[in-house]
Order: C-alpha cells, then structure tokens, then sequence
C-alpha cells in the first residue's frame, strides 16, 4: 500500500524574551526556525518493485548580539587628546598640537583599517558598540530507497541519501568580542549511495553482497574571500593569489579584533568506498 506523511515545527520570536545583552533601545533580534518535511512510499509492481522517499528541511534564522570596543569618531579623526599621554611626530619627535595628528599624517593604510570597524552605537569605555547580525542556518537530507525482488530467492536493494548544510557565522570563530563582517561561510555536501544483492539458498541459508559509496565534501570560506585587498587598498606589493583574498587580521590594543581568520579558505573532499558480503546459516533444532 503507499503511505505517506508530512510535519511542520515552527518557532518565531514572537513570545521570545530579550537577551540581557541585547541592549536597551534595540530591536530585539530575530529568531525564526522551520523544520519540516514530507515521506512516502509504495509499491511502483505489486509484490515486485517497491519505493521509499524522504525529504527533510531545517530553516533558521537568527540574530546573534554581541558586544565589542570600536575606535571613536575623534579617534577617527586623530583627535587623540583623551587618552592622557602626549602623541608624538615620529618623523619630528615633537608633540603634535593639542595631541591631534593631522590628516596629512594619517596613512592612507591606516584610514582603510579604520574603515573596517563599524562605528560606535553604545557609551561606554569597556564595550560601545553592539552588533546584531543575523546566522542564517539551512538544513536538507533526502533519501530515496527501492527494493526489487527478482525472483522468489533473489532480492535487490538500492539505496541514495544526499545531505546538505549551507551556514553563515557572521563572526569569526573561535574569537570573543570582534567585530561584526569578517564571519565565515560553511557549505557541506555528503552523498551515501549503497546497493545490496540478497540471495536465499534455502529456509536456513542466505547471502548478502553489498557496495557502499560515501562522499563527504566542504567549503570552509572567510566572509570576504572575494575581496582583493591589495588592489583594494592600492597596494601594488600585496600581490596575493584568489585563494588568499580577504582582509589581514588587525589587533590594536584595546579595541576588537578586524579581519578574516587566516586559517581558511579549507577546502576538502574525502571519498570512502566499501564492499562487503556476509553469508548467514542457521543450524539447530528447536524445543
């Protein structure tokens, strides 16, 4: 007989409470998530040829606040005189004028890495700026199955099961407190393939030979691995190739880490292959 059935689990932000650190006078950050999917099977012969599909979804998307410590606007702007120390002309070794370096000293280079730190929405010294981006997550597995029986001994299977996940962390991983634009892109392919032959010998004895096919692929990317910096910045002498590309990690003590991790792009694909056969003889008598 077919038979078939379907499901559905949604979650929105509707009833959900603020986060302690979602900041006051923010929009409370969204949060949507479906799951669903659908499954059915039957006979394609009667008694002869039979089917079985599945298809599974997973939908989410979701805000992820966190804190971090930007560069001011007078910052910006070289205006340095807030941080209690005298600013020195390295070229002259004499203070500049009301700690403030003018633009004319200001690297061009230095003024493309300030641009990567958002500007300042919170007051505050520790933390002053909130970032809210949003994690989308997509989540799919579909299977399909058929069994045949060619003969009253001999039975056939064949079965396919493809998974993916497609995943964007808007910050980079593994770092606490950086700034928002430098997350990382996830994209995984798995493929499972296997087919049996089952034959019975007898009421007692029977043999299954069976091959088996896994593929498992990844996609590991920094948010801006199309970027190229050097020719962005006007570097002629950064002349790095496609699969460098993104932007150089910067720390300035104390402010949030900027740029792409240097541990990506990874890119791998494994295949693994495997038969076996497995013979089953059942022997005794009963009481």
């Amino acid at each position: 007989d077919f038979h078939a059935s379907a499901y559905e689990y949604v979650r929105n932000g509707a009833l959900d409470a603020r986060n302690y650190f979602d900041g006051v006078g923010f929009a409370k950050p969204a949060y949507i998530r479906n799951q669903f999917g659908i499954a059915t099977g039957g006979p394609i012969r009667k008694n002869k040829t039979f089917f079985f599909a599945n298809f599974d979804f997973f939908r989410q998307s979701q805000s992820i606040s966190q804190q971090a410590l930007v560069p001011t606007d007078d910052e910006r702007a070289g205006k340095l005189g807030d941080l209690g120390v005298t600013i020195v002309d390295p070229l002259t070794g004499q203070p500049f004028p009301n700690n403030t370096i003018p633009s004319s000293s200001i690297s061009p280079i230095a003024t493309e890495i300030l641009k990567l730190f958002p500007e300042p929405n919170l007051s505050g010294s520790a933390y002053n700026y909130l970032g809210q981006p949003t994690d989308p997550e997509d989540h799919q597995q579909d299977t399909f199955r058929m069994d045949h029986r060619l003969s009253q001994r001999d039975e056939f299977t064949l079965r396919y099961t493809l998974g993916t996940v497609s995943n964007f962390q808007p910050y980079q991983e593994g770092v606490t407190g950086a700034a928002p634009g430098f997350g990382d892109y996830i994209n995984d392919h798995t493929h499972n393939a296997m087919v049996r032959a089952q034959h019975t010998f007898g009421s007692n004895a029977f043999n299954a030979l069976w091959l088996g096919f896994n593929r498992f692929s990844r996609a590991f990317l920094p948010q801006n691995y199309q970027t190229n910096v050097g020719q962005l910045w006007d570097v002629s002498w950064l002349n790095l190739p496609p699969r460098d590309y993104g932007y150089p990690i910067v720390n300035v003590a104390p402010f949030s880490q900027v740029g792409d991790s240097f541990s990506f792009p990874n890119l791998r694909h494994t295949n693994t292959y495997q038969i076996g056969d497995s013979f089953t003889l059942i022997h005794g008598g009963s009481t």
